[in-house]
């Protein structure tokens, strides 16, 4: 346009001077001037044939401008003005042009520089980010061959790569960068150069250079948008390959992925906080000026709306990643390019804000405010569109869960947004025809009203969103009211003519049509806004998965002053998790507070300077932490005897691992040992590293089977199964058959020698006899442990208050110590439920230390039709123990044991059996013969649904056990109390098994276990229960009116012997009934207590002092129990069941509940203040919340410091909603935060 512009006003000239030289004949000036003329042709015909740069072209276009200006003063002064005025124009050209070359072109190509720059930096961001996971994934690649068998998987790396594509994508942008970073560094000394005065120094030079910056901006952007170019046309999400890589590299690895200096990070989220609070004042500032006439115009007003409408939306985004530490470079490049933005936005309002009260000024600043708006939308809609171009994620890592049945939530702009978005369809269905020629634009808006909302809805009210989905809401609300309120107002006004014809609108039809028009570019602005400003949750994977309680075990010790914790050690078998223990409590908030300084020490020490040296170089006198990691030989334990023992007053401590029991020992006589994960550990553990479908799971779940909970063998089998090449059934089929066949040492935690030069005899044949369950058997620990009893392995000596049960249950802690027996599942109390033999030792075989005169009767529910005796034809005689494991449906199982157990006594045979462990076979038939087995001590018929006991059972004298819970025996025989060696009766209290009355005078004296029994009117009382005063563990369920309950708190005040306790009162309707108050203080050695009906307020006061497990429930106590329940210090299980609590008021007072672990609040629908004082639970590591529909969030949730899991279950949402908003309020080191899990099983009823 310039170029032609120039071509006509040279044309123009020329015809002017022609039109004059017909007037008059040519003087000596005009020859002159023709040739002057003649010149500047020759100059613009060479010009044109020139190939010339972008700013040469410029330089040239205008230098014509020059030289015909200067020409036509020439002409003037000829014929108008004087020689002096013309002499003066022509001295301000090369002024002129100066300006031109030195400052204007830094002005054309400012924002070219700036749309580079802020491209170029994402690139760049995304460049580092790939090096960080290719170097992480050589990192894995080379623990790969250090923890798998290089003979078997060698030069496997379980992680993806980029593909072709991608590489060369990266490569091209790569190339892309450091152009663009060269161009920065020119742009930025030509322009400091330009700000030297010089008019002589001005050559060809500066024109060349200007020229090269020109070119070189032109090809770098030109670059940039065809990498965008080649991204989009190749489909290439290369964020999306890293972040996925990144996510495996994550569960593959102990510690985070990057590690941003502390410093720095501090810095960042101080700035992200000045950002988010200056977005909240530009909103302010800009409420503020709405009233301003400025502002009122259309143009500017819609720049201002849309502009503040970006803000209020960034906001809460700009809150929730305060404290979110970033997983990629090009999250934080474009966090930095928002705070920019939002300073552009910033100055523009200020400056017009601060303006001159005169109209010219105001008239400046008005249009220089549309400038700086229109540059700040800009800025604003790049913003989005590299979020969208990149496709990369904010993501907040929270091992919290929030699962809600019904996906609807109740607030009040919800209910606003879907009762309008309701009626304008309402308009489409039944007013069509008063809507005609706007019918189908209604529609559309109706239609993308509904899916913004359906978009803010599935962001739920998890805590990385809520803020952000308050803040959508309230703006979708404005926009759906103003969409309603527009299109009832086109239905009312009743002047319009109705047109059926939708060609042509009526003038309210046009207004309303430009009114949608308006609202749906507002409504995509929010959406692309929904989308560019979510996190995303993630669930965080953590190796310290059952290691929790170990920490804070650990973290107590070293904080609390207390000479016996001046060493302490760790140990366990190699692999088990030592090292990732002591790394937690190494950077343990709580313990880098407490230590000035901390060193980590590796062994064995590879620096030619002796360690001991160098520690004593760091620490000083000051408080110090030691941790020595691996101490393995007598050598490195005396150089830390020498060098730091004992450890002085100043409050230092030292902290070793070791696999050695005996080095360990040498300081502590309890080191502190660690335990083979349990079942659900090992899951969350091994998920945490490898994603399965439904389909894939059962089978991932054996193989998973196959580590035993050991931590090694599950990270190497997740190496395995990460690898590119397992991707379903059949490779993971694979994987199981190679670790079977080809790698047991991966899984290998012992071998012979080891387990024989740890376990004494009365231990190795414990564990031996764990070969006897199936591999993967989830033996109760209870069932396992009365087994020992029966078999004769467990061995008291002397002491009298210490029973075999004690024996055995420490028999079985020492074992799960050493890491021999895994524990499967656990009690609430924290008590061993169910156990197992790991996978790794059966592969050590355990046979030199099994006895042959047991045997274990396996059958499985599709196995061929085989005959009990057929099993046993090749077992050793005699035979001492039978156990069968027998899933089989139907009768058959049951009659063919009966009828083997009859062969077999009758002829003599077995008649040394002291176990018979039938539990799950259905039925079995027991022949009178059964009562010939005089040595049996074990019977076991749990969960054989067997319909009643035969008298006979009176014969077995030496019966230690009989085990007929979960059958449908309702009442034992009176041979029962012939029993007098009996310890332990368990009975199925849903049936109301009962005692029948004795004949004679015997009394089952050495009975310590009798649970399930249900006492009512028939019941024998007086002379028979009441003569059980050994027990040590009674359930019972009664049903009794007031005379005969005295009774029954008379005898139960009397078992001094008795540890727990479970009393439930059945009314006549099965519902939970009255309990007559019970004097329980006298129980010195009573531990659980478990109460199940509506108790006399002052029972609570009378609970016995060393109670660690409380259940309450249908206690209906009117007054807050805590004040006297928190006085039990040994208190480590609390629960609160259905209306065990009828008040309204709850308070846990600081120093209350120091042992308390778990604490259950359970549908107490009357609660509504649960104070939790300072200093109150300490030691509290699991809570849970149910069904307590009219409690508001406690504040002192924060004051639990030591808590690991927050379970909410069928809580109303807006509690769920607040724990979430508020949880980096309530614990503000997120890093060490409960895991929340909230759960709605169905909608909660909503409050009248």
């Amino acid at each position: 346009m310039e170029r032609n512009h120039a071509e006509a006003a040279g044309a123009q000239l020329t015809t002017d001077m022609e039109w004059k030289n017909t007037e008059a004949p040519p003087s000596d000036n005009d020859r002159y001037i023709a040739i002057i003329l003649s010149m500047a042709s020759l100059a613009y015909k060479k010009e044109s044939v020139t190939k010339s740069s972008a700013f040469i072209d410029s330089i040239l276009k205008n230098a014509r401008f020059f030289v015909i200006f200067v020409v036509f003063l020439l002409c003037r002064y000829v014929n108008h003005i004087s020689m002096y005025q013309v002499l003066f124009f022509v001295s301000l050209t090369p002024l002129l042009l100066y300006f031109y070359i030195k400052h204007v072109p830094f002005m054309f190509l400012e924002e070219d520089i700036k749309w580079i720059r802020r491209e170029s930096r994402l690139l760049d961001a995304i460049a580092e980010d790939a090096a960080n996971v290719m170097h992480l994934r050589d990192h894995i690649g080379t623990i790969q061959q250090q923890i798998l068998n290089p003979r078997i998987y060698s030069g496997v790396v379980p992680i993806k790569g980029l593909d072709q594509s991608e590489v060369a994508w990266l490569t091209k942008t790569i190339s892309v960068v450091r152009k663009a970073k060269d161009l920065f560094k020119t742009f930025e000394k030509q322009r400091r150069d330009s700000h030297m005065i010089s008019f002589v120094a001005m050559t060809t030079k500066d024109f060349m250079d200007i020229e090269g910056l020109f070119i070189e901006t032109k090809r770098v952007k030109d670059d940039i948008n065809e990498t965008i170019s080649m991204k989009k046309v190749h489909g290439i999400n290369i964020c999306e390959s890293l972040e996925r890589s990144r996510s495996i590299i994550r569960s593959l690895l102990e510690r985070p992925i990057y590690e941003h200096d502390q410093e720095q990070r501090v810095d960042f989220e101080g700035r992200i906080a000045s950002v988010a609070a200056l977005t909240s004042s530009i909103v302010n500032t800009i409420n503020s000026l709405t009233q301003n006439p400025v502002f009122l115009r259309k143009s500017i007003g819609e720049q201002i709306d849309s502009i503040k409408l970006q803000l209020l939306l960034l906001h809460p985004f700009l809150k929730e990643i305060e404290g979110l530490p970033f997983e990629s470079e090009i999250e934080e490049e474009w966090v930095n390019e928002v705070e920019e933005v939002i300073q552009e936005a910033n100055l523009a309002i200020n400056n017009f804000s601060q303006r001159p009260a005169n109209r010219v000024s105001s008239w400046k600043a008005r249009r220089k405010l549309e400038g700086d708006l229109r540059c700040v939308g800009t800025g604003f809609a790049e913003l989005l569109k590299r979020k969208e171009r990149y496709g990369f994620k904010f993501i907040r890592r929270d091992s919290s869960k929030f699962v809600y049945q019904s996906p609807h939530h109740n607030t009040s702009d919800d209910k606003i947004i879907t009762t309008s978005v309701d009626r304008m369809y309402s308009y489409l269905n039944h007013k069509s025809d008063a809507l005609g020629e706007v019918f189908y634009e209604v529609t559309s808006l109706c239609n993308q009203l509904k899916g913004m909302y359906k978009l803010v809805d599935d962001a739920g009210v998890v805590g990385s969103r809520f803020n952000s989905r308050v803040a959508w809401l309230k703006q979708m609300r404005i926009i759906v009211q103003s969409a309603d309120k527009c299109v009832q107002a086109f239905i009312d006004d009743s002047s319009i003519i109705r047109r059926s014809n939708h060609l042509f609108k009526t003038r309210s039809g046009i207004k309303l049509c430009r009114e949608i028009d308006r609202i749906q570019h507002t409504i995509s602005l929010v959406v692309r806004s929904i989308k560019a400003y979510g996190i995303e949750l993630r669930e965080e994977s953590s190796s310290v998965v059952g290691l929790e309680e170990d920490i804070q075990a650990l973290v107590s010790q070293l904080t609390t002053n207390s000479e016996h914790h001046s060493v302490i050690s760790i140990l366990g078998i190699e692999g088990i998790g030592k090292t990732t223990l002591a790394n937690k409590i190494f950077d343990h908030g709580a313990v880098s507070r407490h230590f000035t300084r901390r060193v980590w020490i590796s062994l064995p020490w590879k620096s030619n300077v002796p360690w001991v040296q160098e520690v004593h170089d760091l620490v000083d006198e000051e408080r110090y932490l030691l941790v020595l990691d691996n101490i393995s030989t007598v050598d490195e334990l005396n150089t830390l005897r020498a060098g730091f023992i004992p450890v002085t007053s100043s409050g230092s401590r030292i902290l070793f691992t070791t696999r050695h029991s005996d080095l360990a020992k040498k300081f502590n006589n309890t080191p502190h040992q660690l335990r083979l994960r349990t079942k659900e550990e090992s899951w969350k553990l091994f998920t945490q590293m490898v994603h399965f479908s439904p389909k894939e799971e059962m089978l991932a779940k054996e193989i998973l089977g196959k580590c035993g909970g050991f931590p090694l063998a599950i990270l190497r089998v997740g190496y395995l199964m990460s690898r590119e090449d397992v991707t379903a059934v059949e490779e993971l089929e694979e994987v199981l058959e190679d670790i079977i066949e080809n790698d047991p040492p991966s899984l290998q935690t012992y071998t012979i020698d080891s387990i024989k030069h740890l376990l004494p005899e009365h231990l190795s044949k414990c564990l031996s006899y764990l070969k006897l369950f199936p591999l993967d058997f989830e033996i109760p620990a209870r069932r396992l442990i009365a087994l020992w009893m029966a078999e004769g392995l467990v061995q008291v000596h002397g002491n009298n208050t210490i029973t075999s049960e004690d024996v055995a249950g420490k028999y079985l802690s020492q074992l799960i110590g050493l890491g021999m027996i895994q524990i499967v599942e656990r009690k609430l109390n924290g008590e061993v439920k169910t156990c197992r033999l790991p996978y790794s030792l059966p592969v050590c075989s355990l046979e030199a230390t099994r006895s042959n005169h047991r045997v274990a009767l396996r059958f499985k529910r599709n196995d061929l039709p085989i005959t009990v005796g057929e099993s046993l034809s090749k077992v050793a005689s005699p035979l001492l123990s039978i156990l069968s494991f027998d899933t089989r449906e139907g009768n058959k199982p049951g009659e063919e044991i009966g009828n083997f157990l009859h062969k077999v006594i009758a002829d003599g045979c077995f008649r040394p059996l002291q176990v018979l462990d039938l539990e799950r076979v259905f039925r079995p038939e027991f022949p009178k013969a059964i009562g010939k087995l005089s040595n049996l001590k074990y019977l076991g018929l749990r969960w054989t649904y067997l319909q009643s006991i035969p008298t006979f059972i009176g014969d077995l004298l030496k019966l230690q056990t009989l085990d007929v819970k979960h059958t449908n025996v309702r009442a034992l025989p009176s041979s029962i109390w012939k029993l007098q060696k009996l310890r332990h009766l368990y009975l199925n209290q849903s049936c109301r098994s009962k005692f029948v009355y004795q004949q004679g005078g015997s009394s089952l004296k050495n009975l310590q276990t009798l649970w399930g029994v249900f006492v009512d009117k028939d019941s024998p009382l007086k002379d028979g229960l009441d003569k059980f005063i050994s027990l040590r563990k009674l359930g019972l369920a009664f049903q009794l009116g007031k005379i005969k309950q005295e009774l029954i708190a008379e005898w139960i005040g009397k078992l001094k012997h008795l540890k727990s306790l479970r009393v439930r009162s059945v009314g006549e309707t099965d519902e939970s009934s009255y309990i007559i108050f019970m004097s329980l203080s006298g129980l010195i050695n009573l531990s659980s207590l478990n109460l199940i009906g509506k108790l006399a307020p002052p029972i609570v006061a009378e609970f016995p002092k060393n109670l660690t497990d409380l259940t309450l429930s249908a206690s209906l106590l009117p007054d807050d129990p805590m004040p006297e329940l928190e006085k039990l210090s040994n208190l480590k299980l609390l629960c609160f069941y259905s209306n065990s609590y009828t008040g309204n008021k709850m308070l846990c007072s600081a120093g209350g509940f120091p042992r308390l672990v778990v604490l259950k609040l359970w549908n107490l629908e009357k609660l509504e203040v649960w104070h939790v004082e300072e200093k109150a639970m300490q030691s509290l590591r699991e809570l849970e919340i149910r069904s307590c529909t009219n409690l508001k969030v406690p504040s002192g949730l924060r004051h639990l410091k030591s808590l690991i899991e927050l379970k909410l279950t069928n809580m109303p949402e807006g509690f769920t909603a607040t724990i979430a908003q508020t949880k980096a309020q309530l614990w503000d080191d997120l890093k060490h935060s409960p895991a929340i899990t909230a759960v709605n099983w169905h909608p909660m009823p909503r409050k009248s």
